[in-house]
């Protein structure tokens, strides 16, 4: 044999190993993508192969089932407490503050006044921010 066979040879089995190596990197991440992805792309325990399929994905290779052992580990969820609501701010008294008194409508004659609710909302005006404080009458 010539050198120029020798290296199509070693070529040859260079490209086949190629190829075999591809096939293995396409077999591990479909694996890898059934035990460690998202739940829909995850295979249902007991689901039966199509063995078209295996021969599509694995080349007519035999693929041996072996048992998995379920780990027998107890997890305990812990128990959130109740979520608060959110939590505002205080607004900075430092900003402008602009007064709006609202006054309750249709109240009858012998009506007594009980309370007063503060609301302040942060406004935004061109280069301003300013303070709205509604006062209302309850």
């Amino acid at each position: 044999m010539d050198i120029t066979s020798k290296y199509n040879d070693l070529l040859k089995d260079h490209n086949d190993l190629k190829h075999r190596f591809e096939v293995m990197e396409q077999q591990l991440s479909y694996f890898l993508k059934l035990h460690n992805g998202s739940r829909s792309e995850r295979m249902p325990k007991g689901k039966v192969v199509d063995e078209k399929q295996t021969e599509i994905l694995f080349g007519g290779q035999q693929i041996i089932d072996t048992p998995v052992e379920e780990s027998t580990q107890n997890t305990t969820k812990k128990k959130s407490s109740k979520k608060g609501l959110a939590k505002r701010l205080v607004l900075p008294k430092d900003l402008p503050t602009k007064d709006i008194y609202l006054k309750p409508e249709n109240l009858p004659e012998n009506a007594q006044k009980i309370g007063t609710e503060v609301i302040e909302v942060l406004d935004y005006q061109p280069s301003k921010l300013i303070k709205l404080c509604f006062h209302r009458q309850k």
